[in-house]
């Protein structure tokens, strides 16, 4: 099943200081985005993430950052 993964920093949809709150445009582009936050990450991406993370770790020789564990993914 697919999961919710909450973007950082996300605002609220009409908020701000920018005097836009209740142009038609605005609002519609807000709204969308609002929508596309709300949607879940599909389960075989989050699967695809996961195998690249592993292959990056069973490649000792290069060096790189450990991944961090991924926010709505049961461990």
């Amino acid at each position: 099943m697919a999961r919710h993964i909450p973007l950082p920093g996300a605002r609220i949809a009409g908020s701000g200081p920018s005097g836009l709150e209740d142009d038609p445009i605005s609002l519609g582009l807000r709204k969308l985005w609002a929508e596309v936050e709300r949607e879940e990450v599909p389960d075989d991406f989050l699967d695809l993430l996961d195998q690249i993370d592993e292959r990056r770790a069973a490649s000792p020789d290069e060096q790189r950052p450990q991944p961090a564990a991924r926010k709505g993914r049961v461990q």
